[in-house]
């Protein structure tokens, strides 16, 4: 093996190099450090070195290649969810400063895992073979159990991480079986070669299905779509709070990153006309099943596990349609559903603390105990609705768009009308804030690290939504892995 072949590639990986470095070594210098909390802001500062080493690589322009003989791909499209990856946990471990339900003896530990789960996401969208795949997405998958179940005396916390890992077991057997079936079949893990393979006409359409439909289960299961979303909601209300808003953003991203490159850059050609279907279907009953089941939820932590779902079901439109307009629908949509998600979660964080409680219910009168707070929220929601001038109308504008524009009205349509179904039960916080009268008048306040996260997402939530144009010139240059 030449070595030279390798040096370059790690001038590459600088930023993922960075954030492991500092995890390891706050893994050995945490058993014997007090301030627990300094490794989170330490933390806070290594990720903003690993970004700003990221931006200046994507500003410099990178040529698209191949590093580690194939392993990882080096492209504007995963420099975009490299940067997503880092973006989400900064914004995390600012909100985790502010949650009393961490155990304070092991908080530094809890940075770690992080910042290790940060760096699996980061190489797991870079990703080009199914093999390094598989591994990014085991590491990633291992470290998310771990910290689902991080409040270890916490019944609903044991159960979440115990349901987690043995459903996340399952469907990674799945995946790993199609994975197999594909190099049975092609005599390959690369994914440029995989889809000549498939492409050659050498390989029965069914055997080719059969693969495809195992691998979207085990993708399906990290994205939560229906029917493999059955952990998300006892996930979400079990695990503390700020992994709940990690695991609806950090690793969902990281999912449909590999989902595109392995359908569109390993599958594509030929074949795409028979997996376009599947994730048709998969679109309309993840989006339906989720706005319905969300409607009934009394619980804050399940309501937003049924909306997390439901969105994937709207962002899958993107990768139905396949084009152009459709791709910059994803990624825009993510980039935006990162600020309201995690700055919804962020809200959720400050109040649990406060009254102990994550039912809806104990949300009343929220507008007189705190304004700020409360107006924050209702912000979010009204953003996660799709309602202008907000973010979200701008995602779900882009989104609907690239579906009447490729000749899929019919599922624009149907996206329409659950983004009505969706506003009903957002709304029904938002009333229960606004309309009904305060059982405490005590004040809610939250702490530094979860001001300036909520701060920072309120503001980008708005931003977006009056002045998309900055954030859409970035998505078009960052689609550009696929030739688009």
């Amino acid at each position: 093996m030449n070595f030279l072949n390798i040096t370059p590639g790690v001038m590459h990986i600088l930023p993922e190099i960075i954030i492991l470095t500092f995890a390891l070594i706050t893994i050995v210098i945490e058993p014997y450090t007090k301030l627990k909390r300094l490794i989170g802001v330490l933390g806070i500062f290594v990720l903003v070195l690993a970004l700003t080493v990221l931006v200046i690589s994507a500003y410099r322009g990178v040529r698209i290649e191949s590093l580690f003989y194939g392993m990882l791909a080096l492209d504007q499209f995963g420099i975009f969810f490299r940067a997503i990856s880092i973006i989400t946990s900064g914004v995390v471990i600012l909100l985790s400063m502010g949650y009393a339900g961490l155990p304070k003896d092991s908080e530094g530990e809890y940075y770690s895992m992080l910042l290790f789960i940060t760096a699996g996401m980061m190489l797991l969208v870079s990703s080009s073979n199914l093999l390094m795949i598989f591994l990014a997405i085991e590491f990633v998958s291992i470290t998310s159990y771990i910290l689902a179940g991080f409040m270890k005396s916490e019944p609903k916390s044991s159960e979440a991480a115990l349901k987690y890992f043995l459903l996340g077991g399952l469907s990674s057997g799945v995946m790993l079986y199609g994975m197999s079936l594909l190099y049975g079949w092609t005599k390959s893990l690369d994914i440029m070669e995989i889809y000549t393979a498939l492409n050659s006409g050498n390989i029965p359409l069914p055997l080719i299905i059969v693969s495809v439909t195992f691998l979207l289960a085990g993708f399906g299961f990290k994205i939560a779509l229906v029917p493999f979303h059955m952990w998300t909601p006892d996930v979400y209300e079990g695990a503390p709070t700020p992994v709940a808003a990690f695991l609806s953003v950090g690793p969902k991203a990281a999912g449909f990153a590999v989902l595109i490159r392995v359908l569109l850059a390993g599958m594509g050609g030929d074949i795409q006309t028979h997996w376009v279907p599947i994730l048709a279907g998969l679109s309309i009953f993840t989006m339906t099943i989720g706005n319905i089941v969300a409607i009934a939820q009394q619980n804050i932590k399940r309501l937003i596990a049924y909306s997390s779902i439901a969105h994937s079901g709207y962002i899958l439109l993107g990768l139905v349609l396949s084009n152009k307009l459709g791709l910059e629908g994803i990624l825009l949509y993510l980039l935006i559903y990162l600020f309201m998600n995690l700055g919804a979660f962020g809200v959720v964080i400050v109040v649990s603390n406060s009254i102990k409680s994550d039912e809806i219910k104990d949300y009343a009168g929220l507008s007189q105990r705190s304004p700020l707070l409360a107006l924050a929220l209702a912000v979010f929601l009204v953003s996660l609705s799709g309602i202008p001038p907000t973010a979200g109308f701008v995602g779900k504008f882009y989104i609907f768009a690239a579906c009447i524009e490729g000749g899929y009205a019919w599922l624009a349509v149907i996206a329409i009308i659950n983004s009505i179904i969706a506003a009903y039960y957002y709304f029904k916080i938002v009333r229960v804030m606004y309309l009904v009268e305060a059982k405490d008048s005590r004040v809610i306040a939250g702490g530094i690290g979860s001001g300036i996260a909520l701060f920072v997402t309120l503001v980008l939530t708005i931003i977006i939504g009056v002045y998309p144009g900055p954030f859409i010139s970035l998505v078009e240059r960052s689609i550009h892995i696929l030739g688009m």
